[in-house]
């Protein structure tokens, strides 16, 4: 015992520090991250958006593998920015409200043309504020904005905007009522915990910290380990 307590002594002095496990961090979509809400009550509860994954191929959506520009590919959306064109979805009672609303995108070829997303009236005469979203990025982003209704609203429509040469690829398409807050949160700060949501929706994730002991601990750790040690053969010759 004594010989290999000095070896673990020879290793720290040589070495001088050494990492320990000091603590973790579950993280996870249930976590609780404001007013009582977690991840999953903010962007799968919330989110009002039906089959925005695409898991479920064209299920809640208007013109989606209709026409050529538009196509489902392994459970995204590829939109081609050729003509002026657009998919949309019917959500019903989307009047006089706020809303948070973002899309994983990446462009998949070409430089020109942008779409947007935007909220529509049943006539489709008056639209909402848009978010004009274009990339050059070939990794998937989040683009999101705040959308305002002012009207009978009832559906949320990404038409192109700009014709051009590009073909986007679309994944998890997200429309949040701020009314789900009593005090809302930046739009900046939604962002933030989508990001977490989508990379933890599927997995729940460990963050270990580590702690960095330097000489000073080891000494002590040292002199415990030979204390305990001696007390207990000690012990044992007392019971004997």
């Amino acid at each position: 015992m004594f010989i290999n307590l000095l070896r673990i002594a020879i290793i720290f002095f040589t070495f001088g520090t050494v990492d320990i496990l000091d603590s973790y961090t579950l993280h996870s979509i249930d976590n609780i991250v404001y007013e009582g809400l977690s991840l999953r009550d903010i962007f799968k509860d919330g989110n009002l958006v039906v089959n925005g994954d695409f898991s479920n191929g064209t299920t809640g959506w208007t013109n989606l593998n209709v026409v050529p520009e538009i196509q489902i590919v392994n459970e995204t959306v590829e939109f081609q920015m050729t003509s002026s064109i657009n998919f949309r979805q019917t959500i019903n009672g989307l009047n006089n409200e706020i809303y948070y609303t973002a899309l994983q995108t990446k462009i998949k070829s070409g430089t020109t043309g942008q779409y947007s997303i935007r909220l529509l009236t049943p006539t489709s005469s008056l639209a909402s504020n848009q978010i004009v979203i274009n990339s050059s990025n070939a990794n998937f982003e989040i683009k999101s904005g705040i959308l305002t209704s002012v009207a009978d609203f009832d559906r949320l429509q990404i038409p192109v905007t700009t014709i051009g040469d590009s073909i986007y690829v679309i994944d998890n398409v997200y429309l949040i009522p701020m009314s789900l807050f009593t005090t809302a949160p930046s739009q900046t700060q939604l962002d933030e915990w989508l990001i977490d949501y989508l990379e933890y929706k599927d997995n729940t994730s460990f963050e270990y910290t580590l702690k960095t002991l330097g000489i000073e601990h080891l000494i002590l750790f040292t002199t415990s380990m030979l204390f305990w040690y001696y007390s207990l053969k000690l012990l044992r010759k007392a019971v004997k």
